[in-house]
């Protein structure tokens, strides 16, 4: 942001979001619309200005959280530091009884 410039209130914001939103139900509602009415190849152009609608959001949703981005695999973080050949132990397991005495009581 640029100096002097304040950060966009809640309003403004909320504004923003209704207007962008507004456009692209217009986008795709109008010629489909238009479609049922007057002429049915105009549902091309109303899938057309769908798949835009798409892909901007995907794009906006992965310029804003780029950990989504699958195309990039070297960014993600290592499952375990372990080798792969280390085997995992196994926590050892009785049975429910055993590992919840406080429901079935003692069980010695």
């Amino acid at each position: 942001m640029p100096p002097g410039e304040h950060p966009p209130t809640r309003a403004e914001q909320v504004a923003d979001w209704i207007g962008w939103h507004l456009a692209e139900l217009l986008a795709v509602g109008v010629p489909l619309f238009l479609a049922v009415t007057v002429a049915g190849w105009l549902i091309g152009l109303s899938a057309l200005a769908g798949a835009v609608w798409a892909a901007a959001e995907i794009r906006a949703a992965r310029a804003a959280r780029p950990e989504l981005d699958t195309t990039t695999p070297a960014g993600r973080p290592a499952l375990s530091d372990r080798p792969a050949d280390h085997p995992t132990p196994a926590r050892p397991v009785g049975t429910e009884a055993e590992d919840r005495p406080e429901l079935y009581g003692d069980p010695s």
